[in-house]
């Protein structure tokens, strides 16, 4: 079995416990699975005046606050603009700012659309972000940069850059988590 590791380098910028892909721990991957890592990036930065979330009973404000979900899956699927927060679950949830790891499967990975919680409570309100890309994982893939989301003070995304920071990222990777899998990098393909 070969190590394969994908590098995501998504530079962006429910009241339920969400199941999203697990955290890679190191020590390799199994035979169908591909690591994701990267960092996720909001140009200007989210203020605390952004956000207003609460933690429930199952869910702590710290799993809210600075974080983007996606709704992934391995093919394509209109989610619709404002997909209800239930479609987040089992995708990718990444902090801002900070790298990530997950363990997905070794399949195209489809980004179908992004969020940010605003507010949670009773009524939980969302800043979509745009998505629509996917990462064709392959035995070679080990790395995929994309970047960062500029927005203005109402949430309004002004661009997407595609920006390459593999090389950072992998040295990372390589010092912090695991430095026995390879890493490659491949853009990933608008599917808009």
């Amino acid at each position: 079995m070969s190590a394969r590791l994908l590098v995501l380098a998504v530079l962006i910028s429910t009241s339920s416990c969400m199941s999203n892909h697990p955290v890679y721990a190191g020590g390799g991957v199994k035979e169908g699975e591909v690591v994701i890592v990267g960092r996720i990036e909001m140009v200007p930065p989210l203020g605390l005046e952004d956000q207003s979330v609460v933690g429930t009973n199952t869910v702590a404000t710290v799993d809210y606050q600075n974080q983007v979900f996606f709704i992934t899956d391995n093919h394509y699927r209109d989610v619709g603009p404002t997909p209800e927060p239930a479609l987040f679950d089992g995708g990718l949830k990444a902090s801002l700012r900070a790298p990530f790891h997950v363990v997905v499967p070794n399949a195209p990975l489809y980004l179908l659309r992004a969020g940010i919680f605003l507010k949670t409570g009773q009524i939980n309100e969302m800043a979509y972000l745009p998505a629509g890309f996917v990462v064709n994982v392959a035995a070679e893939d080990s790395a995929v940069c994309i970047g960062p989301y500029t927005r203005n003070e109402f949430m309004d995304i002004l661009r997407v850059d595609l920006i390459d920071e593999c090389e950072q990222i992998s040295d990372w990777f390589a010092r912090y988590v695991d430095s026995k899998l390879t890493l490659t990098k491949r853009l990933p393909v608008s599917i808009q």
